[in-house]
């Protein structure tokens, strides 16, 4: 381990009291991240989960990307792929009462 922190040492331009200090630092705030303690429900869920995961009843990431995918918003064709299955009455824009906006002077 000597030759590890004299390797170190010459690599980051660092005394040996940096390097302890820095690794000490890094030590001790790993050590103090606080713990919660679950509450009842949440026990019973997380047992729930385990259970299902044994018996197989789970489903994948991919599987569930798979079911929920939706159209790209990123292109104009994937906007109006979206608006297909949305199921908006072709005449909605039409039947609009509001009024043109104002024209204002310039600046």
């Amino acid at each position: 381990m000597a030759k590890q922190v004299e390797q170190a040492m010459k690599s980051q331009h660092r005394t040996r009291s940096e390097l302890v200090r820095e690794a000490l630092r890094i030590y001790l705030s790993a050590r103090l991240i606080p713990v919660e303690v679950p509450t009842a429900a949440e026990v019973r869920a997380y047992r729930r989960g385990v259970a299902a995961c044994r018996r197989g009843d789970y489903v994948t990431l991919e599987e569930y990307s798979n079911q929920t995918k939706r159209p790209r918003l990123g292109t104009w064709q994937g906007f109006f792929e979206l608006v297909d299955t949305l199921d908006i009455p072709q005449d909605s824009i039409a039947k609009r009462s509001d009024v043109p906006p104002q024209k204002r002077k310039p600046l």
